[in-house]
């Protein structure tokens, strides 16, 4: 079993007094007992001493007047005193004579005190002086003197020496001497201890309660309170302690909220990064869906154009939804790829209201199954603005399908609600769709725009259309913003601005559509489809065209004859389009002006900066054969060609 030392400076500081109080004391015990004892050991051998030199004086005037009864009557007498062990005398034969025990008489001293040393005894009968000793277990003082005595016939007259002896108990003196000590160390433990307590109010309320209040202050600091003061007062130090305690205190309170603000910045920005790296990742994921289905949808559109410019009119209306079909597909793709590269969308003016209904048309179907009640509200006031109606139309669908999926777990009656609205003090226009569902709670509204966080269960929701929606109005100079009605549900409001018609970015001059004289030129593509697709059209514009199925067949077929215009497309395996620009750039400088790039993805950074450096024009896919014809056109005689 451990004894462990109390913590507490309210019980450490009475128990150290007390402990010194109770030291000082036995420490007091412990050294004036033996002294007081040895004291009275000391007074007692000299009372011994007077008493024996007393009663050695009055036996032997006695004893030489030869009254012996008196002398017994005196040795008698010392039997009442309780101090006096024994007492005895004896003649000069050292034969007891007279005893305060009646065994003894008439026996040899050196039987009955063995303790006394016979020739010793002798000696010191002969003796004057008395000689006191202390016996072997130190409780009584042996004293013994030679005794004159006279004969019967000669009174007064010393002719034998007789012996005294004594033995004085020392019990009593001594217990009277600790008692005595032991009266006096009360006294001063009292005393001690009243000084003690005194002391330990003092400490109490000088030092404990006060240090007390300071460490308290301390734990509820440790424990996360930083509003923790101990505010003592005074100058001592224990108040300029608690002074810079209090400083140290609003330090690091001041310091943990700074702390936690940069924890929480921290992690805005690791959350953007985070978000950043997945747009990034997705982008890169749109880069290879868009050049795998720009590929077949540039084969698609130009035959499309091409049956519709050569067929016979049942076949050239087919051709017409071919085509329509397909450049909403390539539309969809290049809102993406415009997303992904954050550029501006192409825009015209739109009439909002049909984006609207178009919208509503697509998603007719779903919200009917549904048993969902629309209601539209659109102004017939609102002008054309300036946008792209695909980006648009696309915005509206993602929120209309939105509001759908979460009315369709919720009870009858479920109501969609679109209006639109022209603020003409703004010079704005607003389109809102409400829903009479569950609502979006509080602490979620604040993320609903970030990419990949959805509120819907897991398989349901990827996170990314109101990310996108969000970008898209953004890229409008407009806003999209989430109300919470207070009859319940979500509103999403679109506000874009109302743009002159003149802002369209028209170009100024009309473009080439054809060279007047046939050209030669050169197609690089590694898709056979591609080739054939881009032969075709060019042919038909009476143009003389090679195709090259690499990089390396293009370097051997330039080697051999020159070509006006080459177009190259820019991801082809072995020796793609960039190599194969720079080895035309190194080997014939002045051909190098004359290559068109085609691609389907110009999403990647490394490719997009190589275009512009290089500054040739690019033709992206999906193309038109109108695209194509003009670019060629214009590289052909020399005219800055533009991106198609």
């Amino acid at each position: 079993m451990s004894f462990r030392i109390p913590a507490s400076l309210k019980l450490t500081v009475p128990l150290i007094l007390l402990g010194f109080a109770a030291t000082l004391s036995a420490v007091n015990l412990l050294y004036h007992v033996p002294r007081a004892e040895r004291t009275a050991d000391d007074a007692t051998r000299k009372r011994l001493a007077q008493e024996m030199s007393r009663l050695q004086s009055t036996l032997e005037y006695l004893l030489l007047k030869g009254d012996e009864a008196a002398a017994q009557h005196e040795i008698a007498v010392l039997a009442h005193n309780h101090d006096y062990v024994f007492a005895a005398l004896t003649d000069d034969r050292n034969i007891v004579t007279a005893a305060t025990r009646r065994a003894w008489l008439g026996r040899n001293i050196a039987d009955v005190l063995p303790q006394f040393d016979r020739d010793e005894g002798v000696r010191t009968v002969r003796g004057r002086p008395a000689r006191i000793d202390i016996d072997e277990d130190h409780i009584a003082l042996l004293a013994n003197a030679g005794v004159l005595m006279g004969s019967e016939h000669e009174e007064l007259r010393p002719s034998r020496t007789g012996g005294l002896f004594l033995a004085y108990d020392l019990s009593r003196a001594r217990s009277e001497a600790r008692a005595q000590v032991l009266r006096q160390s009360y006294y001063w433990a009292g005393w001690v201890t009243a000084l003690a307590l005194a002391m330990w109010l003092v400490f109490h309320f000088l030092l404990t309660r006060r240090t007390a209040r300071l460490v308290q202050a301390a734990e509820q600091l440790a424990a996360g309170n930083l509003g923790a003061r101990s505010e003592l007062a005074g100058n001592d130090e224990l108040a300029r302690l608690s002074r810079a305690f209090d400083s140290m205190a609003l330090a690091v309170a001041r310091d943990v909220a700074e702390k936690k603000r940069s924890t929480e910045e921290l992690e805005r920005q690791r959350e953007a990064l985070y978000q950043r790296e997945k747009l990034a990742a997705l982008g890169s994921l749109l880069a290879g869906v868009a050049h795998e289905l720009n590929n077949p949808l540039s084969v698609v559109v130009a035959r499309a154009v091409m049956l519709e410019e050569e067929s016979y009119p049942a076949a050239q209306a087919a051709a017409t939804k071919i085509r329509t079909a397909a450049e909403r597909c390539a539309r969809i793709v290049r809102t993406f790829l415009a997303m992904a590269r954050q550029q501006p969308p192409e825009r015209g003016p739109v009439m909002i209201n049909d984006v609207v209904s178009a919208a509503l048309d697509i998603t007719a179907y779903t919200i009917r199954t549904s048993s969902i009640e629309v209601a539209l509200d659109l102004a017939g006031n609102i002008p054309p603005i300036l946008a792209d109606a695909d980006q648009l139309h696309q915005v509206l669908l993602n929120l209309i399908i939105n509001a759908q999926q979460v009315l369709q777990d919720q009870p009858v009656p479920r109501r969609i609600r679109v209006s639109s609205r022209f603020d003409l003090a703004a010079d704005t226009v607003r389109i809102t769709v409400a829903d009479n569902g569950p609502g979006i709670p509080e602490h979620l509204r604040g993320r609903i725009f970030e990419p990949f966080f959805t509120t819907k269960p897991t398989g349901m929701g990827t996170g990314v259309g109101l990310a996108v929606s969000f970008g898209i109005v953004e890229a409008h100079g407009g806003k999209l913003t989430l109300d919470s009605p207070g009859e319940g549900g979500a509103a999403f409001t679109i506000e874009l601005p109302v743009c002159a018609a003149d802002m369209t970015g028209a170009d100024a001059g009309a473009p080439l559509e054809a060279s007047a004289n046939p050209r030669k030129i050169l197609v690089v593509d590694d898709e056979a489809e591609i080739r054939e697709t881009l032969a075709e059209i060019l042919s038909g514009a009476q143009h003389n065209v090679i195709t090259a199925g690499s990089g390396r067949e293009a370097l051997e077929r330039m080697e051999a004859e020159h070509y006006d215009v080459i177009l190259t497309d820019i991801r082809m395996p072995d020796l793609d389009g960039r190599a194969l620009y720079h080895e035309i750039e190194r080997r014939w400088p002045k051909e190098a002006g004359r290559v068109v790039f085609v691609t389907g993805d110009t999403l990647a950074s490394t490719l997009h900066e190589f275009a512009i450096e290089c500054g040739r024009p690019v033709i992206e896919k999906p193309f038109l054969p109108s695209d194509v014809r003009r670019v060629v056109a214009e590289v052909a005689e020399g005219v800055p060609a533009r991106r198609a």
